[in-house]
C-alpha cells in the first residue's frame, strides 16, 4: 500500500481518482484517498482479483460495474449507499459498463457508483451475502453478472 501525502506523488500514479488498485498486489491512495473507507474499496478490488485469479482479472471475467459496486459495498461508502435494508440511493436503471474504459468515461457524472451498488446490494440479497461471492468466486463462472441486468 502507498498513500501519497501530496498530489505530485499521485498524478503520475494514479491519476484524478481517490485510489486506484493494481491487480491484487498493491494499491495506491491519493491524498483524497487517505481514509477507511476508500482504502476498503481499494482493498475489496485487491481481494477480488486475488480470488478470481490473475486471468480472469486480466481478462475482465467479471464486469466492472460489479467489481466496482462490489467495493462500494464491501467499503461501506455514505456517498452511494444509505442506510436500512434497501441501501439503494438511486435505482440502476439500465445497462451498467462491463468494461473499465466505459466506466471511467462515464462513472462520476452519470452516478454509476451508486447506481452499481444498487445492483451489487441487491444482488448480494438474493444470493446470500458474502457466501454468493464465494460461491460465485469458485464457480468461476460469472454469466449471471455480466449483463448488467437483472438482480
Amino acid at each position: 500500500m502507498l498513500l501519497c501525502a501530496t498530489e505530485a506523488c499521485y498524478r503520475p500514479l494514479g491519476g484524478c481518482s481517490r485510489g486506484i488498485t493494481l491487480l491484487d498486489r498493491a494499491l495506491i491512495l491519493s491524498p483524497r484517498g487517505a481514509d477507511a473507507v476508500i482504502a476498503a474499496h481499494e482493498l475489496a478490488h485487491a481481494e477480488l482479483h486475488r480470488r478470481i485469479g490473475l486471468a480472469a482479472t486480466l481478462g475482465r471475467a467479471v464486469p466492472q460495474w460489479f467489481d466496482e459496486g462490489l467495493a462500494v459495498v464491501v467499503s461501506d461508502d455514505p456517498r452511494y449507499l444509505a442506510p436500512g435494508p434497501d441501501r439503494c440511493r438511486v435505482e440502476p436503471g439500465g445497462d451498467l459498463p462491463a468494461s473499465r474504459a466505459a466506466w471511467i468515461e462515464t462513472a462520476e457524472a452519470t452516478g454509476l457508483y451508486a447506481r452499481a451498488a444498487c445492483k451489487v446490494s441487491r444482488w448480494l440479497h438474493v444470493h446470500g451475502g458474502a457466501v454468493g461471492i464465494l460461491r460465485l468466486v469458485a464457480s468461476r463462472s460469472y454469466e449471471g453478472i455480466t449483463s448488467g441486468t437483472g438482480p
